[in-house]
């Protein structure tokens, strides 16, 4: 009969011993989406850095626009000996703003002040910047 008999303390010791178990896992559980959570924290700081540099970039290219704009319609009233020696002197970079900036009759202006294979890399580049892989207009010698 003994051994049929009601054991308190086994039932509550084998449910301490479950208790236990469950806790554990509970608390390798928080442990794992703490370190989710950190590394998620990580990144959106990351994201959060570049997001910002992107936007001061963007402010400066913003800026950089406007100028460019304002100098392009300066340029475009200048007499064409004027234009020609301005535009001589200006990095390929600051042809493209420019040219980029002017519309019409400001982008044949600037296209005519320049010199004949100083205005074929201007266009090169145009194109190139504008995602075409392969030259739209062969030379005469290659046709």
């Amino acid at each position: 009969m003994d051994s049929l008999a009601f054991d308190p303390l086994f039932l509550f010791a084998d449910s301490l011993a479950a208790t236990r178990d469950t806790l554990r896992q509970l608390r390798d559980s928080i442990q794992s989406l703490h370190h989710r959570l950190h590394q998620f924290n990580q990144t959106l700081q990351q994201v959060q850095q570049q997001l910002s540099q992107v936007q001061q970039r963007l402010t400066v290219l913003e800026a950089q626009r406007a100028k460019a704009k304002e100098l392009a319609a300066t340029i475009t009233r200048l007499e064409d000996a004027q234009r020609r020696a301005l535009l001589s002197q200006l990095s390929p970079e600051i042809l493209d703003m420019l040219y980029l900036e002017t519309q019409g009759r400001g982008r044949t202006l600037l296209l005519q002040s320049l010199p004949p294979e100083q205005a074929a890399r201007l266009v090169s580049r145009l194109i190139q910047k504008s995602g075409d892989q392969e030259p739209m207009v062969t030379s005469v010698g290659s046709q």
